[in-house]
């Protein structure tokens, strides 16, 4: 078993997140990137967004925040129907 040393942490952990507003979800990861974190799927009401960059956010929070934007503005652009 290799042991893990305190200055690996950040790239031996992944971390997954999960966020939505209304009929907005969004899932952000930072799995493979050595920095930074990633949308890696984005739904409005069920239906997939594909996200449009890698490793662009330094925070999950900041990821879950520009995800449920981008989610909103689909709606706005391409006037999806709310589901509720």
């Amino acid at each position: 078993m290799t042991a893990i040393r305190p200055d690996q942490w950040d790239r031996a952990m992944t971390v997954r997140a999960r966020a939505s507003d209304g009929p907005v979800s969004v899932e952000v990861s930072n799995h493979g990137l050595s920095r930074g974190f990633d949308i890696v799927e984005l739904h409005v009401n069920g239906q997939s967004i594909i996200p449009l960059r890698e490793g662009e956010f330094a925070t999950k929070e900041e990821a879950i925040a520009a995800g449920l934007k981008r989610g909103h503005a689909a709606i706005k652009a391409d006037n999806i129907p709310l589901g509720y």
